[in-house]
């Protein structure tokens, strides 16, 4: 989508351009959005929500079993709601109720709220660079 908007609008102020200066010039505009990327990328690391992610994540993974039993009970979960019939609410309470132990585990507990909260900062920093992409006219689709 971004590619396509910006070739739009390449095309509008270049429109007597050769082709070749068209492709020139969007190939700068998709390196330069790549570096912003980049420069996106070490500004969220060093934000409080990554660091303490990777914190979390590495006091976890000094447990191989509570690594397991986190993936399985994610894996299971997952599977439930997309693949159960009806309302997939009972089982999920089941599979909550039996893995209790597991999500009460302050470890478990410290990097799923880490995770939970570079999660919700990744899909602000998301929101705000989709801001105001789709053209008015289309917001209603």
């Amino acid at each position: 989508m971004i590619g396509y908007r910006f070739s739009e609008i390449v095309r509008s102020v270049f429109s007597d351009s050769p082709a070749w200066e068209l492709e020139i010039i969007n190939g700068v505009i998709k390196m330069e959005i790549a570096e912003l990327c980049r420069e996106l990328n070490r500004e969220l690391k060093q934000s409080k929500e990554y660091q303490d992610f990777v914190r979390a994540r590495n006091v976890i993974r000094t447990d191989e079993d509570l690594v397991r039993q986190l993936s399985e009970f994610r894996s299971r979960y997952r599977d439930i709601q997309m693949y159960a019939e009806g309302n997939p609410y009972d089982e999920l309470l089941r599979l909550t109720q039996e893995n209790d132990w597991l999500i009460h585990n302050s470890v478990v507990s410290e990097f799923l709220k880490a995770e939970n909260a570079l999660s919700r900062l990744v899909q602000g920093v998301v929101a705000s660079l989709s801001d105001g992409l789709i053209p008015e006219e289309q917001e209603e689709w």
